[in-house]
């Protein structure tokens, strides 16, 4: 009768951890694809920056951005949730002024650079890139 009853609550205890681990690695699974989700999406909305257009490419790609963030926001711990926040709230806050076209213009980045002397403003498509850049490196 005791071996009966000390199999009945080993098998128990192996389904108990059987149960756990099986949770536990589900969880790690949709936390892992969710992250890579992620990334794929900035990698694919980066290779989308136009060679002009920049502000009504940033308008169209801030709600695309808060909606892969908001996708996200389950797989994240607190602290990796505010740097995707940060970085989100970077690219979203861009300002159209930087992304004007004639600054991506090379002659126009001599003629401030050797005419007006000063530093010409980055190029939009560098700013947009670096902050993408930031998104995709905020998920850890």
């Amino acid at each position: 009768m005791s071996d009966a009853l000390e199999q009945t609550g080993l098998t128990i205890l192996g389904g108990i951890i059987a149960g756990a681990v099986g949770v536990l690695t589900a969880r790690w699974q949709r936390r892992f694809e969710a992250k890579n989700e992620f990334r794929v999406f900035i990698s694919v909305t980066k290779g989308r920056i136009p060679k002009n257009g920049f502000s009504a490419f940033h308008n169209t790609t801030k709600k695309e951005i808060r909606d892969a963030v908001s996708r996200l926001i389950p797989a994240l711990c607190s602290c990796n949730l505010k740097l995707v926040e940060s970085a989100c709230a970077a690219y979203i806050d861009i300002d159209d002024q930087n992304l004007d076209e004639k600054n991506e213009e090379e002659w126009e980045r001599g003629f401030q650079l050797e005419v007006v002397h000063k530093n010409p403003p980055p190029k939009p498509s560098d700013i947009l890139k670096a902050r993408l850049d930031r998104l995709y490196e905020s998920v850890k």
